[in-house]
């Protein structure tokens, strides 16, 4: 690993001198950013040497699309021991792209499947594992900021996650964030899935797991009757006939108690089809967040449970939230870009009828009054994980020829199309981003 030692001195003062002061809004939005406060004493100038995963494909092959799996090796050092006792992981197994939008990027993301499990980095155990490159995201934080407020909020499963720095048959690619890719397990999201070959009434009343995305490119898929959602089966991946309907008609009938003139009603209301504290729960890191894709739009699952009941699990990408798109506006509805304005109140099916109901208001208001202080404390969380990764950001974003990715922190990236100038800017606009965005959901959330 000696290709990472470079002059940390020079690395550092080139992050110093880069400092940018950022504009707090886009030129479309009136509310004027608060300044976060910032740690009292500062982590010193001492690099931190985040983990390496070294990849190499069998011949060196390309990785070429997102549905061929080429046969691979995979080391993983944690010489920081910022996660295991410093003994090196060393497997084999296979990987592929991975992504809608992402996968047409420069920066790829990428699927692993090991052959055996393992415990990555004091993660789960486990096959399946995703790098994600969160190229649209210059401040490569967003995700693990609101898988942190995820497990604030206490969503039934957090995807665990790790900065690293990764090499692929022996080019260096930047920091990348290996996080646990999204399945059905006792140490991810742990639900009791139907038998593969259940079709009486009393078998089918087990677990699944659904993806909602606008993509709407799986084998088996439905919209729903009232709003429209897609849906569509990740697990069990191929469902039956019989399996497929009941899914289907459970939903039917969520959305129409949701939506029908009782939907208040205790007994027949939708409280009896939709588990109110899981959506509650999603709302608020949705909502915190204002992520562009978290109005039951895109990247979102539900679990139908063997109570017949609709759940929210867990939460899933980020890398446009906090801000970072522009088209949140103009394609889907929200007042502006910046962070006043509700977004999943209004801009969203199933709560724009929630709020309707007095007690998902008041709950909604208990659980965010206790929750308040610890999401006060985002800022100096983000600026914990700057602190981790400040030499490996300076190597992320120098050239190729001076031994760096050659990711530039300039110039135009989809959706925000936004140069702000520095990564320490790209920091600063997120932190002041969460800080009054707290302060507006504050104080509009108990007006309510």
């Amino acid at each position: 690993m000696k290709s990472l030692h470079f002059n940390y001195i020079a690395w550092a003062c080139v992050a110093t001198l880069a400092c940018v002061v950022l504009s707090a809004c886009s030129s479309k939005d009136s509310v004027v950013l608060p300044e976060p406060s910032q740690p009292v004493n500062p982590t010193p100038e001492v690099e931190t040497i985040i983990p390496v995963v070294t990849i190499e494909t069998e011949k060196h092959a390309d990785i070429k699309d997102k549905e061929n799996y080429i046969n691979c090796s995979v080391v993983i050092n944690d010489d920081g021991k910022l996660y295991t006792d410093g003994t090196p992981f060393s497997g084999t197994g296979r990987i592929r792209g991975r992504g809608n939008s992402t996968w047409t990027m420069p920066k790829k993301p990428y699927k692993i499947k090991l052959d055996s499990k393992a415990k990555l980095l004091g993660m789960s155990t486990d096959k399946e594992w995703v790098l994600l490159a969160n190229y649209s995201d210059r401040s490569l934080l967003r995700n693990t900021t609101a898988f942190e407020i995820s497990r604030i909020v206490g969503m039934d499963w957090t995807p665990r996650s790790r900065n690293v720095e990764l090499y692929l048959n022996n080019t260096y690619l930047g920091v990348y964030q290996l996080t646990e890719h999204v399945k059905v397990s006792e140490e991810r999201c742990d639900l009791d899935l139907v038998d593969e070959d259940a079709t009486e009434d009393a078998d089918l009343q087990a677990d699944y797991l659904m993806e909602l995305d606008f993509h709407f490119d799986a084998s088996h898929q439905f919209h729903t009757s009232y709003a429209s959602l897609p849906l569509m089966f990740k697990e069990p991946e191929q469902p039956n006939d019989a399996q497929f309907e009941y899914v289907k008609s459970c939903f039917n009938r969520a959305e129409a108690a949701l939506y029908g003139d009782s939907f208040l009603d205790p007994e027949v209301g939708y409280s009896q089809y939709i588990d109110i504290e899981s959506f509650l729960k999603y709302y608020i890191v949705q909502e915190l967040t204002k992520n562009c894709d978290g109005n039951m739009r895109g990247s979102c699952y539900l679990a139908l449970k063997s109570d017949g009941k609709v759940y929210q699990p867990f939460v899933w990408d980020f890398d446009i939230a906090f801000g970072n798109a522009n088209h949140i506006t103009w394609e889907q509805g929200a007042s502006s870009t910046g962070p006043d304005g509700w977004y999943i109140k209004t801009c969203s099916p199933w709560f724009n009828r929630f709020f309707l109901d007095p007690a998902f208001v008041s709950a909604l208001k208990q659980k965010w009054n206790i929750l308040k202080p610890q999401f006060d404390k985002l800022p100096d969380f983000i600026q914990e994980q700057v602190n981790q990764l400040k030499f490996a950001i300076g190597r992320n974003f120098s050239s190729t020829g001076s031994g760096g990715a050659g990711w530039s922190i300039h110039g135009e990236i989809w959706p925000n199309y936004e140069d702000r100038g520095s990564y320490e800017a790209e920091v600063k606009f997120l932190k002041n981003f969460i800080t009054a965005r707290l302060q507006w959901l504050d104080e509009h959330i108990n007006a309510l």
